[in-house]
């Protein structure tokens, strides 16, 4: 049967040189039956948490009546918000910009010239902060971003 194909005798005459090939082809390691090769190793993937360096912004307003200074310490989870003014702060009101809701509202200590404001929820360039001073004059405003 082997005389009646005609492509037999083409085989046999290149058989040599596809022996040659086939032992410098690369293995294919996805099938494991593959004639004595291993399979490839799979490595455990290893997620990295990407560090956050903390950021620090500052902001400075002034009014007729205040001059306001505003640190943002940015923690990438939480941020902290300082504020310092040369009158006596009477309290504060956080509030996004893109829907003017207000987010957060506050009182300073009495006959303070500093405030903390500590917010837990990541810091988005989107805040802007009213400073109420004396209570005679115009609160001052603060774009947080």
């Amino acid at each position: 049967m082997a005389q009646d194909n005609p492509f037999m005798a083409i085989r046999d005459r290149d058989q040599w040189g596809i022996e040659q090939v086939m032992q410098h082809k690369i293995p294919d390691y996805s099938n494991p039956t593959q004639s004595g090769r291993h399979p490839k190793r799979v490595m455990p993937v290893v997620t990295v948490q990407p560090t956050f360096t903390t950021q620090t912004y500052n902001f400075v307003t002034e009014t007729d009546q205040a001059k306001i200074n505003v640190a943002i310490t940015n923690f990438g989870v939480s941020f902290i918000v300082d504020v310092t003014s040369d009158q006596v702060i009477q309290g504060w009101l956080l509030k996004k910009q893109s829907t003017r809701e207000t987010f957060l509202r506050g009182r300073a200590s009495d006959n303070s010239y500093k405030c903390r404001i500590s917010v837990n929820r990541p810091y988005l360039k989107d805040f802007g902060l009213t400073v109420y001073v004396t209570e005679d004059s115009d609160p001052a405003f603060v774009q947080l971003f």
